[in-house]
C-alpha cells in the first residue's frame, strides 16, 4: 500500500545545498526500491552546473522522467522571445502555483517540501493531496517563525523534522511567541538519511594526506572563525608542520576566516572556497571538523567524511555525541584544549579512527531503518 502512493518533492530553489540534494537522493532511493515517487524542481536549478550525486540520479533516465521542471521556460514580448529565469522573477509561492497543474496532471497523493505551503495549502483540497512541511535545520525553523509562517499551520497535514532536536526547537519557538494554535501530526526521522551515491571507495590510510577539513556553510553557527583560529594556531606550532588545512564553503563569515588566514592561504597552509564536489579531498583527508551548534546531528557533510574515513573532531553539542564512538574526539569551545586533544589523537589513535569512523557511519544509519519510517508517514498521512 505505501509503495503506490505517490509522493512529489517540491524543490523551490534556486541553489544546491543540503536539503536539494537530500531530496534528490530521497526520491531516487524510494524510486530504487519501487516506491511511485516525482520531483517537482525549479528550472533554474535543474539546468545549472549539478552536484555530482545529481549527474549520477539524472543519468538513470528512468528516474529522470520523473523528475518535471517548473518554471517559465520563455515569455513572448512583442515579435521577440524575452528568457527568464522563473527563480528570479518568482518568489515562492508563485512557484508553488505553477506546481499545482503538474501535480495535478501526476496525481500526487503527498507534497513533501520545506518551503512555504499557504499556495498549496490553499488548493490542497481541489488538489486532493496530502501536504508535509519538512522542517531540515533550525535555520529553517527560525525563517518559519521570523517570517510568521506558523500563520498557516493548519494548511498542513503533517511537520517532519529531521532530529529531535529540530523538533524541539520548533516548539519551543511557538511557545515563545505564545502561539495558541493548532498544529498538525508530528513525525520525526529516528535516523538522518544518508545515501552515498556519489563516494567511492576511500583511500587506504596510508595513502591519505595529511589533511584537516572543515566544510559547512560559513555562518556563525557552524563557527568557521572556531576553525579558523585553530589553523592560525597549528600553523605556528612545528608538530603540524607537516599538515594542511581545507576551510570550504560560502557564508556571512567566509570574508573574515579569510582575512583570519589571509598569510596561511598565501603559504599555501591553507585551501579556501566553495567545492561543489568533496569526495575527492574527503578521499584524501584525515581529519574532519564538525563545530555545529546547536546540534551537529544530522550533518550530512559529517557523514560523508566519516564514511570517506576520517577521524572526526565534533563540538560538544545537542547529540553530536551519537556521531563519536573510537573515532575522533568531543571538544568544547576552546582553542589550545581542542589543539592538546587533537595531538593525543594524532599520536595515538589516529589510523583506529580513520578506520572505525566507516564502520560506525554504516551501522547507525541503515537505509533500511529510515524507509521504515517513511512507510510510517506514508500510512499515516494517506
Amino acid at each position: 500500500m505505501e509503495r503506490s502512493k505517490h509522493i512529489a518533492f517540491v524543490i523551490a530553489s534556486s541553489g544546491y545545498g543540503g536539503y536539494e540534494i537530500r531530496y534528490f537522493k530521497l526520491a531516487y532511493y524510494l524510486f530504487r526500491k519501487g516506491y511511485n515517487v516525482s520531483v517537482l524542481v525549479n528550472s533554474n536549478l535543474i539546468r545549472r552546473k549539478r552536484k555530482k550525486a545529481v549527474e549520477i540520479i539524472l543519468s538513470d533516465k528512468d528516474f529522470a522522467k520523473r523528475v518535471h521542471e517548473i518554471g517559465y521556460p520563455y515569455l513572448l514580448y512583442g515579435q521577440k522571445p524575452l528568457y527568464l529565469i522563473a527563480s528570479i522573477f518568482l518568489n515562492y509561492d508563485a512557484f508553488l502555483y505553477l506546481c499545482t497543474p503538474v501535480l495535478n496532471k501526476i496525481n500526487a497523493d503527498i507534497v513533501y517540501t520545506n518551503k512555504q505551503i499557504d499556495a498549496l495549502g490553499v488548493l490542497r483540497d481541489k488538489l486532493n493531496i496530502t501536504i508535509a512541511k519538512d522542517f531540515t535545520s533550525p535555520d529553517a525553523v527560525n525563517s518559519f517563525i521570523q517570517n510568521e509562517d506558523y500563520k498557516q499551520l493548519d494548511l498542513a497535514d503533517a511537520l517532519l523534522f529531521v532530529s529531535k532536536s529540530v523538533e524541539e526547537r520548533f516548539y519551543n519557538s511557538l511557545e515563545m511567541i505564545n502561539y495558541d494554535g493548532s498544529h498538525p501530526k508530528t513525525f520525526t526521522a529516528p535516523i538522518p538519511f544518508f545515501f552515498p551515491i556519489e563516494q567511492s571507495e576511500p583511500f587506504p590510510f596510508s595513502e591519505k594526506d595529511n589533511l584537516m577539513i572543515f566544510a559547512h556553510r560559513l555562518l556563525e553557527r557552524k563557527n568557521p572563525v572556531l576553525f579558523a583560529n585553530l589553523v592560525k594556531k597549528m600553523c605556528k606550532d612545528d608538530f603540524f608542520k607537516e599538515w594542511k588545512f581545507g576551510l570550504f564553503g560560502k557564508g556571512e563569515k567566509e570574508d573574515e576566516v579569510n582575512l583570519i588566514l589571509k598569510e596561511e592561504i598565501k603559504l599555501g597552509r591553507v585551501i579556501t572556497g566553495y567545492k561543489s564536489n568533496l569526495t575527492d579531498y574527503l578521499n584524501r583527508s584525515k581529519i574532519f571538523f564538525s563545530l555545529i551548534e546547536p546540534d551537529n546531528y544530522p550533518s550530512q557533510s559529517l557523514a560523508e567524511a566519516m564514511y570517506n574515513k576520517n577521524a572526526i573532531v565534533v563540538l560538544n553539542s545537542g547529540n553530536s555525541s551519537f556521531y563519536v564512538e573510537n573515532n575522533g574526539i568531543l571538544v568544547q569551545k576552546n582553542v589550545d584544549k581542542i589543539i592538546s586533544n587533537l595531538k593525543y589523537l594524532i599520536d595515538n589513535n589516529l589510523y583506529l579512527s580513520c578506520e572505525n569512523s566507516k564502520k560506525v557511519i554504516s551501522q547507525k544509519l541503515r537505509l533500511e531503518d529510515y524507509v521504515e519510517y517513511i512507510n510510517d508517514l506514508i500510512r499515516c498521512l494517506k
